[in-house]
């Protein structure tokens, strides 16, 4: 709640996302105002191993989201170089991606980075596992400096 950086690593299940998630979704409420969210320009990104579990992320947050009185924009990243029907929503609160998405959104000028004011990586130990080491330096990289990063493992063995 203090916006500083942190470094979460409990068992499977026992609430480090919905935890953080409750964080950046106060963060959000606590600034937000009438105007609309920049365009392309999320507050919070949380990354995903995978889209599935990206998935799962936005189930949770709309279910959180269901006690608060403003809306608040939530949308998964979509690869920018696969033709899609529906345009991706570009006033976006919160986006969920995996980490080759939002480099490639990045790279393509789908989504700036100058308003990020936190980034959330869950299952941080499975994006490394994956060989998602690189993507996740880049995106710090181009995060403002002024950001708050919040990373959650999960501990599979005891000493991990």
């Amino acid at each position: 709640m203090k916006a500083e950086d942190l470094y979460i690593s409990a068992p499977i299940g026992s609430g480090k996302t919905t935890t953080s998630l409750i964080c950046a979704i106060n963060q959000i409420v606590q600034t937000q105002d009438n105007s609309v969210s920049q365009t392309n320009t999320p507050s919070v990104i949380i990354l995903a191993p995978s889209r599935e579990q990206a998935h799962h992320v936005i189930r949770t947050i709309k279910e959180i989201c269901r006690f608060i009185p403003n809306p608040i924009n939530i949308a998964l990243c979509q690869n920018p170089y696969r033709l899609i029907e529906e345009a991706p929503a570009t006033n976006v609160d919160i986006l969920v991606a995996t980490p080759e998405n939002l480099i490639d959104s990045i790279k393509e000028k789908t989504v700036f980075t100058r308003g990020i004011k936190s980034i959330i990586l869950t299952s941080a130990d499975q994006m490394l596992d994956a060989g998602y080491w690189h993507e996740m330096d880049r995106i710090h990289q181009l995060l403002p400096s002024e950001h708050q990063s919040i990373i959650l493992a999960s501990n599979k063995q005891e000493g991990d």
